[in-house]
């Protein structure tokens, strides 16, 4: 047997004249101070609750407390426990997860997707999180993975950052890797395969297919995987472990290389080439 219960004998509607302001509210206090808002839902203990006199539209709110204490806030969104708990006056927001968005006040524009995904103050904008336990990097950002390891992009932007903080760092040592290792490794230009040019055993093989097997069908500049992992093999004062990986796909393990991996040693590699330079600019 299923119980709806509600503050009222009827689901709610605001407390304006109009006889029906299009809300719908199902469970115990949900939607319980609304006065002139229009179109909200509600679902769950709690729910959209807010506050005495409150007037908010175009809200969806399910799970226990899920936008508990609005007040004039319009277009959010929350799915989860206490998913926007703390929003008063804030817009278009969208917050999935138990504990979703739940730093967010008088913020607009976020979106937090994950348990306890939040956004890194009360009042930011533009925020986009994803995965549980992330938190926000500021204003404009996209951040994702988890609470220990998060990369961070600022949007409209083409670079990614990760956290680098001394204090979370042990056995540093100054790596000896550089000019030596570059010099092994072989720049490419290649065209993907297509899906029906892929070996008949590959999970990404289509007969007769035109498709591309990768990102684009023009030419790239990059290297091979198995010709990186080849050096790395050959050069023992490589100690990373970014550079070159095994995927772990469901189908089938591709290779792959992160180029940004390379920055350290192409760094040593020119301070080498820097120390060789006035090495012979003192000879002479």
């Amino acid at each position: 047997m299923i119980t709806i219960q509600h503050w009222d004998t009827k689901l709610f509607q605001a407390k304006g004249s109009d006889a029906d302001m299009a809300n719908t509210g199902v469970g115990f206090l949900s939607g319980r101070y609304n006065e002139t808002g229009t179109n909200n839902t509600y679902l769950g203990y709690q729910a959209g609750a807010g506050a005495s006199g409150q007037s908010n539209s175009n809200n969806t709110a399910v799970g226990k407390h899920a936008l508990y204490v609005v007040e004039n806030g319009n277009d959010n969104v929350c799915v989860g426990r206490d998913s926007l708990i703390a929003l008063t006056d804030a817009n278009d927001n969208v917050a999935v997860g138990s504990l979703a968005g739940s730093t967010i006040t008088d913020g607009n524009g976020n979106t937090c997707v994950g348990y306890n995904s939040d956004t890194s103050a009360s009042d930011s904008t533009n925020q986009i999180v994803l995965g549980a336990d992330v938190s926000g990097s500021g204003d404009g950002t996209l951040t994702f993975g988890n609470s220990t390891s998060d990369t961070t992009c600022t949007n409209g932007a083409t670079t990614w950052s990760n956290p680098s903080d001394v204090r979370i760092k042990k056995d540093i040592e100054t790596s000896t890797v550089g000019l030596s290792m570059i010099n092994d490794l072989r720049p490419v230009n290649f065209k993907f395969k297509t899906k029906g040019e892929v070996d008949s055993d590959f999970y990404l093989y289509e007969k007769d297919s035109n498709e591309s097997a990768g990102f684009t069908d023009k030419t790239v500049l990059g290297f091979v995987a198995q010709e990186v992992k080849s050096v790395i093999d050959n050069h023992a004062e490589y100690k990373g472990s970014e550079l070159w990986l095994e995927g772990l796909e469901l189908h089938d393990k591709r290779q792959r290389i992160s180029q940004t991996a390379l920055i350290p040693i192409l760094t040593k590699a020119i301070q080498e080439l820097s120390a060789k330079v006035k090495e012979l600019e003192d000879a002479q």
